[in-house]
């Protein structure tokens, strides 16, 4: 959307050969021992990458070892931004510390390596993360700035800006519509990407890697206050259905049936991350951890009045709500393997929650018959799974 040249199929040569370089940067980097370094991309602040000056200097991450493909922050009118990542002062850094000679052996360059090390710390420019596992906020792959919910805000502006150009910028006179149904797919796919970074938030934690000597604690829940924020903003571009990704104007070119399910079955996927056991277990963990945690009951009554608020939900909402309600049942469905999560605070959180809302739908089921069907359905699972 910030970038013309990006407005086409046919990519200049000029930039394919960059994005080209940059790939056999970073495999060239693995060649010389450097892992991933999915931190390196949290690094930056957010409004420093629609700085042309600073992203000419220093890239959008501090590593080409970084998931940092392409500058999604940048909007229409930003000048002189680099888009494609680069080397940055990481790389520069990390083969300094693993190649220069300072001693005669091992035990001889211990000292001073150390001293590098310890010179880095809390800088947030020299941090290092494999992204792996995703709980960890700043460390997530494909992911850019120190903060990841105004991040995807602009994100979403620009691919909100794609949605309405789609057809146009893929359409070749004479050509059929091929490249524009891969592309509709790349977009709901980024969409999906975007809102994944700040579903990380919720249940987060974040890792500082350190050694014994720091006493320093490695791990850190994320505060309340940017739990909050990141559901805030899901309730606005998740929980409310995104129509804008798939325009009258796409979907009939696209085919005859089957392009909603696009959208839903990504939306279902998103949800099921954001319902995860794990997470759960991370945000029940974090209230033992501090005094003012964001709690279960927080979450699952803020997740409740934004799943049902009272309006009359569209084709895209009541497949979510839908998709909720299976969720919370197959979370707290027994099984033939060992379940640690069914014997957690989460679970007996989550049946309540389900009574509750089998209560609440008996007082929905009328008026608009396509409603009225709706919420019937969602009131016989919930029984008829409490019935079991």
């Amino acid at each position: 959307a910030s970038n013309p040249k990006a407005r086409s199929l046919n990519t200049p040569e000029s930039e394919m050969g960059e994005m080209i370089r940059r790939v056999i940067s970073h495999e060239v980097g693995h060649a010389l021992g450097l892992p991933h370094n999915m931190k390196a991309s949290a690094a930056y602040p957010v409004e420093k990458l629609r700085d042309g000056k600073f992203t000419q200097e220093y890239g959008i991450a501090t590593t080409i070892m970084d998931y940092a493909r392409y500058n999604y922050v940048a909007q229409p009118g930003d000048k002189n931004i680099r888009y494609i990542r680069q080397l940055g002062p990481y790389d520069h850094y990390s083969i300094d510390w693993g190649y220069r000679f300072t001693g005669k052996s091992a035990e001889d360059e211990f000292p001073t390596l150390q001293s590098w090390i310890e010179a880095k710390g809390d800088d947030p420019m020299y941090s290092f993360g494999s992204g792996f596992p995703r709980f960890d906020p700043k460390s997530q792959t494909e992911c850019i700035g120190d903060d990841n919910v105004i991040a995807t805000e602009y994100g979403l502006k620009n691919l909100k800006i794609v949605a309405q150009n789609l057809v146009n910028w893929t359409s070749t006179d004479g050509q059929n519509y091929d490249d524009l149904e891969e592309l509709h797919g790349e977009l709901v796919g980024v969409y999906g990407r975007y809102i994944g970074h700040v579903i990380t938030n919720i249940g987060g934690v974040y890792e500082t890697l350190r050694t014994s000597d720091d006493k320093r604690n490695v791990y850190e829940p994320i505060p309340a206050a940017s739990q909050r924020e990141a559901l805030s903003f899901l309730e606005k571009e998740f929980f409310t259905s995104p129509n804008w990704l798939l325009t009258k104007d796409i979907a009939l070119k696209l085919s005859a049936q089957g392009s909603l399910d696009k959208i839903t079955s990504r939306q279902a996927r998103l949800l099921n991350s954001l319902l995860s056991g794990d997470r759960l277990k991370r945000i029940e963990e974090g209230e033992f951890l501090s005094t003012e945690a964001f709690t279960l009951v927080e979450f699952f009554d803020k997740l409740e009045s934004i799943m049902f608020d009272g309006s009359s939900p569209d084709r895209l909402k009541r497949q979510l709500q839908r998709d909720y309600i299976n969720r919370l049942i197959a979370l707290i469905t027994k099984s033939e393997k060992p379940n640690t999560f069914l014997n957690s605070d989460a679970a007996s959180i989550i049946r309540s929650t389900l009574k509750e809302r089998s209560k609440s739908l008996k007082s929905l089921t009328s008026g608009d018959r396509l409603l009225k069907a709706h919420y019937e359905e969602l009131m016989d699972r919930i029984e008829e799974f409490l019935e079991d």
